[in-house]
Formats: structure tokens, C-alpha cells, sequence
């Protein structure tokens, strides 16, 4: 955004800046602005007890959600497939598909040379952690990721390898929900059923286990696609229901008809769909099954239409 802009028409502070001995400077932000004719200001890492400037446009960048008055709340999340294809110098879409299922979809990730994406991921997760303690609790909880699992059953496995308090434990899976890292998506008719867990960057599902879990990143990837103007579902016998579209997603890297499950079928007869969007690698094909249009398509195609 500051790119488009005039470099004497702004200023740029980073709160969390190693230069920054103290906040002192911030008293007299308003007279520096004023003098200078500043019209857009952004502060970056903001907390809540910093006081607001004074100036035609203010961007203030926050690792939580934060509701202040007179300001409009635009989320970040990690790259959708479109948007890693603008940080992504391959000449080819399905290189470039190859690179995002293997790296993830991180936009310092995209930049970054082949050998020290594992260090880069691995000094990220470090990074947005406190100490050891917590270090040790986002590796574990990623791990669920696409799965339905409760954050009881995540801590009682927990406990098994680490001495963690349940309070602590619970606290930090609240402060990773503040900032959209982890979300947990319902089971469709089933408001008291085990929500699945899902996380922002899907390459940790696998990073992070030592067995294959390939179907789970893949289906985590396929989640971080969709607007979240819909709410969204997920079943037994398929991946996710969007009523308001009255569509089923089935999330299967190497489709072929005998992936489509019984239970599928049931759900069909007893719910209104009237799409089914099946989503795979590379596979692409149209048909019906009675009046229920059917569509499969590669990944990289259904992210970017």
C-alpha cells in the first residue's frame, strides 16, 4: 500500500523495532505529523494502550483482532493460491502449485531459496511463541490440523509428553483462536459434535507428524480457499457443506467414482445440494449424479475461478 504512496506523505513506525529504546517519541507524534505535513501513518505491532495520531489516513496492524472506534477491521490471513502466485516467480501454474503444497502458503516463504524454507518455518513458529512451553504446545496442536479432534483431547495427548497446566494450556489455544492461527469448523446438524480443527498454514500438518497425513494438508489447504462470508461445514462422508451455496466439497487429491462414499450418497437424499465440487491434484471431469451437478477439478484451476 505505502508503495503506491509518496515517501514524504508518510510514516512507517514498527513498534516492536530493536532500535526503539522506549515509546517516549510518541508524545510528540501529533506535532511531528503536523509539521511535516503527514498524510497517511502506519503503526505496525499496535497495542491497544497506544495512544491513536492524528492524520488523514491511520493503519494500525495488530497480531489480534482489535475493535476500535471509526476503524474498519480487514483480516490477513496467509496467501490464498491467488495471491502466492504474485509473490511466485515460476513461469508455470502447476510449478508453481508444486512449490505452495510443498512450502505453504506464507509470503515470506515464497521468497525465500529452497534450502532454508525447513529453518524458515521452523524459526517461525518459534518466533510467534514466548517461551519453550508454548514452543511445545503449537507443535502439538498443529499437528491436529484437519482433523476432528477437542482441545481436551489435544491437552490429554499433550500430557502425555509434556508437563503443561490445563490453565495455560487452554489459554494459549484461546490467543491462537484471537489470531486466526487455528479455527475450528462445526460438524453440519450436529452443534454438540467434536469440531475439526484446521490451521493458517496448512505445510505444518505434515511438517509437524512423523507418519504420511498428506489427505489432511491437502484438505487444510483446500479450507484456507474459502471466503469466510459463508458458513461453512464439514460431515462424516464429505469435507464441507456451504448451505447458503448448497454445495459439497470433497477434498481428494487422486479422485476416482469409488471415492465417493455411501455416506455421501446419504447425504445427498437428506439435505438440499445442488453442487458437488470435488477437488484433486490434477484430475478434471464433468458429470450428474441424478440432477446434482458434478464437477472435479485441480486444485490450482478451482483457487483461481
Amino acid at each position: 500500500m505505502l508503495s503506491r504512496l509518496k515517501t514524504r506523505d508518510y510514516i512507517y513506525i514498527d513498534l516492536e523495532d530493536i532500535k526503539l529504546v522506549s515509546l517516549d517519541f510518541l508524545k510528540f507524534l501529533d506535532d511531528f505529523i503536523d509539521t511535516n505535513s503527514i498524510k497517511t501513518v502506519v503503526i505496525d505491532s499496535y497495542e491497544p494502550q497506544v495512544p491513536v495520531p492524528q492524520a488523514r489516513n491511520i493503519v494500525l496492524i495488530s497480531n489480534i483482532y482489535l475493535e476500535i472506534k471509526d476503524f474498519e477491521t480487514i483480516n490477513l490471513p496467509a496467501l490464498k493460491f491467488r495471491e502466492f502466485l504474485l509473490f511466485d516467480k515460476h513461469q508455470s501454474i502447476t510449478t508453481s502449485f508444486d512449490f505452495f503444497l510443498k512450502h505453504g502458503n506464507l509470503p515470506h516463504t515464497a521468497k525465500t531459496t529452497t534450502i532454508y524454507k525447513k529453518t524458515q518455518l521452523k524459526q517461525h513458529l518459534q518466533s510467534i511463541c514466548e517461551n519453550p512451553k508454548q514452543y511445545a504446545m503449537i507443535k502439538q496442536i498443529f499437528k491436529y490440523g484437519s482433523q476432528a479432534v477437542s482441545k481436551s483431547q489435544i491437552y490429554q495427548n499433550m500430557k502425555k509428553h509434556e508437563n503443561i497446566s490445563k490453565d495455560k494450556f487452554f489459554e494459549f489455544i484461546k490467543i491462537l483462536e484471537k489470531k486466526n492461527m487455528i479455527s475450528f469448523v462445526p460438524k453440519y446438524g450436529h452443534k454438540n459434535s467434536v469440531k475439526k480443527l484446521y490451521i493458517y498454514d496448512f505445510v505444518y500438518v505434515s511438517g509437524l507428524n512423523s507418519i504420511n497425513k498428506f489427505n489432511n494438508m491437502f484438505e487444510n489447504m483446500i479450507y484456507l480457499e474459502f471466503a469466510s462470508k459463508y458458513p461453512i461445514y464439514y460431515s462424516d462422508h464429505i469435507s464441507f457443506y456451504i448451505p447458503q451455496q448448497k454445495t459439497i466439497y470433497l477434498c481428494v487429491p487422486f479422485f476416482s467414482m469409488f471415492d465417493i462414499s455411501h455416506g455421501a450418497f446419504d447425504f445427498l437424499q437428506t439435505n438440499v445440494v445442488k453442487y458437488i465440487k470435488i477437488i484433486t491434484i490434477n484430475k478434471e471431469e464433468q458429470f450428474f449424479i441424478d440432477d446434482v451437478s458434478c464437477e472435479v477439478l485441480p486444485f490450482y484451476k478451482w483457487a483461481v475461478s
